[in-house]
């Protein structure tokens, strides 16, 4: 759902790439000298760049390296996260939340972090004066159509994402607070890929208590905010880790940037579920767990009825209050009117339809109200 996530993603894959081929430089100079064991031109040549190139400039070049890659992994970390805040902020603005459904946390400081935001836009030297005005006046009358509760009220997008901080744990814990979502590094380590990932960089079973799991994914944000510190201060003595070893870092981090984008999707869907009008199906009259499809009876109309038009891409949720998961969601990616596929059907249906997920569904999804809303 969240664009910050995919590019997040992708700058850690080109990362882990640049390790690799730094990795396999000079492994491959030295696989042509083992199969080239003759005298020839080629292998004298190479044996000579090995002798006064790789070999002198070995030690810098590995120190430049690390410490490159580590600034790298908490500069995309760092850009993730302003991003996925200011999305998330954005995304609110565009689906026209009414003020007393959103979230408390969000409204209690929106002003504080508004003014904040305030404070950076007048501190930017590189803003003209007529920009800083125009930004000053924009945050001002978004900060008051708020307050007043403006039924078409704007939140301060940049506002949120703003810290004085390196990223660490607690750090990440406090911005999403602001958005309504307490303990999210907690919450992330419910992803079955976060936490094997952690498992098995410090060799330990998976079924841990959260406790210890949260203690290993505190120690590796605050230890990379702290290298990335000390790097960037110049005044970094430690160890040099292997590229094996920064290669986990950087995985554990992509599973951790994934699972945080799927906590604040469910976040966000169950603001839009709340705040928008939906069409509600009731519970299906069949479920069809193994192709994650539910079906639904035709509605007799003895007389004419306004109806709503379900398309394939919409949004499906299914609600069920007695439930552990309350909210489950996911889109429509096929729909079956009449035994017959079609890329629309109308609610209330004169026909028997279905419709298929792109989420897993069970048997107990029949005991779930179904509704249909536009994708976002």
């Amino acid at each position: 759902m969240f664009q910050s996530d995919q590019s997040f993603a992708k700058n850690l894959e080109d990362l882990i790439g640049h390790l690799n081929y730094e990795k396999s430089k000079g492994e491959f100079l030295k696989s042509i000298v083992k199969k080239n064991k003759r005298k020839s031109v080629i292998r004298s040549a190479i044996l000579d760049h090995i002798s006064h190139v790789e070999k002198p400039a070995f030690i810098s070049a590995k120190q430049f390296t690390y410490r490159s890659s580590i600034i790298s992994l908490y500069g995309f970390l760092e850009n993730f996260l302003e991003s996925l805040v200011h999305e998330f902020i954005s995304n609110l603005n565009q689906i026209s939340v009414p003020v007393e459904l959103l979230p408390k946390s969000i409204r209690e400081s929106h002003l504080e972090s508004s003014i904040d935001l305030l404070k950076k836009v007048q501190r930017n030297r590189t803003y003209s004066k007529d920009r800083k005005n125009t930004l000053i006046k924009d945050v001002v009358s978004n900060m008051n159509s708020l307050v007043q509760e403006d039924s078409s009220y704007q939140l301060n997008e940049s506002a949120f994402s703003i810290h004085t901080s390196n990223f660490r744990y607690d750090t990440i814990h406090n911005t999403f607070c602001k958005l309504g979502i307490p303990g999210i590094p907690k919450m992330a380590l419910r992803n079955p890929k976060l936490k094997k990932s952690l498992s098995e960089k410090y060799t330990i079973d998976s079924d841990v208590e959260q406790k210890v799991l949260v203690s290993l994914l505190t120690a590796e944000l605050d230890d990379l905010a702290q290298r990335r510190n000390e790097i960037a201060h110049g005044s970094f003595n430690g160890e040099l880790e292997s590229i094996e070893i920064v290669i986990e870092r950087i995985r554990i981090l992509k599973d951790f940037g994934a699972a945080i984008s799927h906590v604040l999707t469910s976040h966000f869907l169950g603001i839009y579920f709340a705040s928008s009008t939906s069409i509600e199906l009731g519970k299906p009259s069949h479920v069809f767990s193994g192709i994650n499809a539910l079906g639904f009876f035709a509605t007799p109309r003895p007389y004419p009825m306004a109806t709503s038009e379900i398309k394939v891409g919409d949004m499906l949720f299914s609600k069920n209050d007695n439930s552990n998961v309350t909210l489950k969601y996911g889109k429509i990616i096929s729909i079956m009117s009449n035994r017959v596929a079609t890329d629309c059907v109308n609610s209330p249906s004169d026909t028997d339809f279905s419709l298929q997920v792109d989420f897993d569904i069970n048997s107990y999804t029949k005991n779930r109200d179904i509704y249909v809303m536009p994708s976002v």
